[in-house]
């Protein structure tokens, strides 16, 4: 089941970009483009791992600036390639929104923690191999 997370990516990427530009170029003329392909149904569009090409450059509180990367990862199709998927996401952010789209309900936890202990673990080894 498709739940809207590239839709809400790019909603996400227009208000950081015009926020962004808003600062440096206060006309905001420039046109902000869908990056995540997204449509409606239940076919699945994103395969994999797709990343702004980018960055968004913004201040953080203390004035400094910190570039920002949007990451849209397929949804959870099945579980080893999902976890697969996860964990690379995951060791390439710093941080992570996970999207359901109704009340979160055990089962989404449950993938949560099994794709997280896999993330840990395939750190861990990554770790001992150098």
């Amino acid at each position: 089941m498709r739940k809207g997370k590239s839709f809400m990516l790019n909603m996400l990427l227009h208000h950081l970009l015009k926020w962004n530009l808003n600062s440096r170029n206060p006309t905001g003329d420039e046109i902000i483009r869908n990056v995540f392909q997204c449509k409606g149904g239940n076919e699945r569009v994103t395969i994999g791992i797709n990343i702004t090409d980018k960055p968004i450059i913004l201040m953080n509180k203390v004035g400094e600036e910190v570039a920002v990367f949007l990451m849209d990862s397929e949804g959870l199709f099945d579980k080893k390639q999902s976890a697969t998927v996860f964990a690379i996401s995951t060791l390439l952010s710093s941080l992570q929104i996970f999207n359901v789209s109704e009340q979160i309900q055990e089962c989404d936890l449950q993938y949560l923690q099994m794709f997280t202990n896999y993330t840990k673990l395939s750190a861990a080894h990554i770790g001992h191999s150098k």
